[in-house]
């Protein structure tokens, strides 16, 4: 996250997930955020790890359905310019833009 203002400011970059169309769910999910007070002109690195929790829906159970996810990352649910494909439980997922 970068702050390009000429203040202090505040970030708060959003990790969404997009689990396959055989999941049934919305779609993409929030999954992570966090709060970031940025000095003007200054940028942080932000980093998030998601457990299998992340990639789980309600079935009875949290359940985990095998297939290519998207994680998607940005600074709201309409900006979202960090994308990249996920393959679990062997699925094999293609590059963003194919």
């Amino acid at each position: 996250m970068r702050n390009i203002g000429r203040r202090t400011g505040w970030a708060v970059p959003e990790v969404y997930v997009a689990q396959p169309p055989d999941a049934g769910e919305p779609p993409r999910q929030l999954r992570a955020f966090t709060k970031l007070r940025l000095e003007r002109g200054t940028s942080r690195r932000v980093r998030f790890t998601l457990g299998r929790r992340a990639f789980a829906h309600w079935d009875a159970g949290w359940q985990v359905t095998p297939g290519c996810y998207r994680v998607l990352a940005g600074s709201s649910s309409r900006g979202l310019p960090l994308q990249r494909p996920i393959g679990i439980g062997g699925a094999r997922c293609a590059p963003p833009g194919r």
